[in-house]
């Protein structure tokens, strides 16, 4: 009588392989994604940027774009320094046109697009990072619903 082999490849084996493996991978990347420093928080949780920054790239383009615009430069030094810590540095050459996502991390639209109020930084605005900021959402009504 021939002994059945232990080491055959069963369904059950592989699905065992597999969730061990998997659960390898998601620490890892769990462990990595909170060693980063890339978590979202929210705009209360966000550090002061220095005023001393220096003049980037970024901030002479949306201050060059905005003229009409009143914008304090820690309003954009803050986009900045979110923009990098998520997407990596800015360059007109990587990314031309920041300027929806800039006026969208501000309280512009909130505001009904006032052009002669100053810009307030609220969050950086990208659905897949801050997921529950919606800068074109109806202020002035919280909790109502329109009816359809």
């Amino acid at each position: 009588m021939k002994q059945a082999r232990t080491d055959r490849l069963t369904r059950r084996r592989l699905v065992q392989w597999l969730a061990a493996i998997g659960g390898r991978v998601l620490s890892v990347r769990l462990i990595g994604f909170a060693g980063s420093g890339l978590a979202v928080s929210s705009c209360a949780e966000d550090e002061a940027v220095s005023p001393a920054h220096p003049t980037s790239e970024l901030h002479h383009a949306i201050r060059e774009h905005f003229t009409y615009l009143s914008i304090d430069d820690a309003v954009v030094n803050a986009f900045e320094k979110d923009l990098t810590r998520h997407h990596g540095a800015w360059s007109a050459s990587k990314s031309p046109r920041p300027f929806t996502r800039f006026l969208a991390s501000t309280d512009f639209f909130q505001n009904g697009g006032d052009e002669s109020r100053p810009l307030t930084y609220v969050s950086y605005y990208d659905p897949y990072v801050s997921t529950c900021y919606n800068p074109f959402a109806d202020a002035s009504a919280p909790g109502e619903r329109q009816a359809t």
